[in-house]
């Protein structure tokens, strides 16, 4: 990977990539690796506000309508809830898939900025047919391409994606309209089980949302409406502010129906779509004493349709409270519980419906941050994990020892760990961040029984 940014204006990188057991070189991949990507963006200038050429992120709005890439859902840092970054971003990551591939161009015309889109691009699918009669089962976002069936997968269809966004900033009111419309080569089509008869289908699809952001004294509204193609409605709307001295309140309310489809969204939510979902979400953060904050939130909702594993409608909430006390600037101490609930088909048959119970997810963490020195950084977690589901109770626990040492002039520093494990099932597991290597991201899921270890080195210089 190489990424040059030359001042504010210029910008330009690119990303080549193969997984393990990819051929490098030679077979399909005669051209070397098994994927490229590479952007080159304009920013500031008299023109436009943003131009990028090749592989870019759309974001606007909450997410309802389009938002490529990462999005955070519920987090222990329980205020932000809000999207706020919005607009078109470079792309650099390894992932095949999403993203968008073309020309992006944003300007500022007195109070409104206008944003234009395009992509065009081969994306990875299942496909079944020939000619006229081609069709595809189901996007392939894994982006491994190493035994017969999944190079086959490969590039296997064309997407086509139009869309804008114009929004006008009006002093403590922000408020836009955004669309996006895709296309495909052939058509989807894929088995039809009573869960997924609302999934998208076809060649083509279209949202259209309006989003808003206003300010009134200490509060903040924000929200976004949005609509796909076949009269389907999604809305979210929600609130943050200070409610007495100390303390702090974000409320969020979304409804989307079963029947809404967005290929492209990222919107807050339980599911993994923003579809078949209504719920409640409150959270809390509050100085309960001097250096001790508690940081809460609680999420109701319900699934008026069937799900995956779950042939029922069905509902089902999640709580986490936090408590963090600082011991100065030594480090800090921190306490969590999270308990949640919602059901689940207790087997899974696909010629029969299952009875559906409700499972149990429980987790609790103690975590210490303390610096010894200067050059010492300890951090230690005890975790605990319970599932409780009909006459499934299974358990789990972690406990790690990290270690960070830098010298004396920290450009050098090293980071160790020490991890031990034990859960029943994967359904107990737990997960960790870990420091890795530059610009790889890690946070692995503890499970079974055994032990984790790590040592990294990072070497920080003003050229190098």
């Amino acid at each position: 990977q190489y990424k040059n940014h030359y001042s504010d204006f210029l910008r330009f990188g690119v990303t080549m990539e193969k997984d393990y057991g990819e051929e490098f070189f030679k077979g399909c991949n005669q051209k070397g690796f098994d994927y490229y990507s590479g952007y080159i963006s304009l920013r500031n200038t008299e023109l436009f506000d943003a131009l990028i050429l090749g592989d870019y992120h759309v974001r606007f709005g909450q997410g309802l309508t389009v938002w490529s890439g990462f999005s955070f859902g519920k987090t222990p840092y329980v205020l932000d809830i809000m999207k706020s970054r919005t607009g078109f971003d470079e792309y650099s990551s390894a992932n095949e898939n999403q993203f968008f591939r073309g020309v992006a161009v944003s300007r500022t015309i007195g109070k409104a900025k206008v944003s234009a889109f395009f992509s065009k691009k081969l994306i990875d699918a299942n496909l079944v047919g020939e000619g006229e009669e081609r069709s595809f089962t189901s996007f392939q976002n894994s982006g491994y391409h190493r035994k017969l069936s999944e190079i086959e997968d490969k590039d296997a269809v064309l997407e086509k994606v139009t869309g804008g966004d114009v929004t006008f900033n009006l002093n403590r009111l922000k408020i836009g309209i955004s669309g996006i419309r895709y296309s495909y080569g052939a058509k989807r089509l894929h088995d039809t089980t009573a869960n997924n008869i609302h999934d998208f289908r076809g060649r083509e699809n279209m949202n259209l949302g309006v989003h808003y952001q206003f300010q009134f004294g200490k509060f903040y509204f924000f929200g976004e409406e949005s609509a796909a193609a076949g009269e389907s409605f999604a809305f979210l709307n929600g609130v943050r502010g200070n409610i007495a001295k100390g303390v702090s309140l974000s409320l969020l309310h979304r409804y989307y129906q079963p029947e809404y489809t967005a290929v492209y969204s990222g919107a807050f939510s339980e599911n993994s779509s923003a579809q078949n979902e209504e719920g409640w979400y409150l959270g809390l953060k509050t100085e309960l004493v001097s250096d001790l904050t508690a940081s809460m939130y609680v999420d109701v909702y319900r699934f008026p349709w069937l799900r995956f594993t779950v042939d029922a409608p069905s509902c089902g909430y999640e709580y986490l409270v936090d408590l963090n006390y600082s011991i100065g600037d030594k480090g800090r101490l921190s306490a969590r519980l999270k308990n949640g609930m919602k059901g689940k088909n207790f087997t899974h048959k696909t010629s029969f419906i299952n009875p559906v119970y409700d499972e149990n997810k429980q987790s609790y963490r103690l975590h210490l941050n303390y610096k010894i020195s200067e050059r010492f950084l300890l951090r230690n977690r005890i975790s605990m994990s319970r599932y409780v589901q009909k006459k499934v109770n299974d358990r789990g626990w972690m406990v790690f020892q990290d270690l960070r040492y830098s010298l004396k002039d920290s450009h050098l520093k090293f980071d160790f760990r020490y991890a031990v494990f034990n859960t029943d099932s994967y359904k107990t597991r737990i997960y960790a961040y870990e420091h890795d290597l530059l610009y790889a991201f890690s946070i692995p899921a503890y499970y079974s029984k055994g032990f984790r270890t790590y040592l990294t080195a990072h070497y920080n210089r003003k050229n190098f």
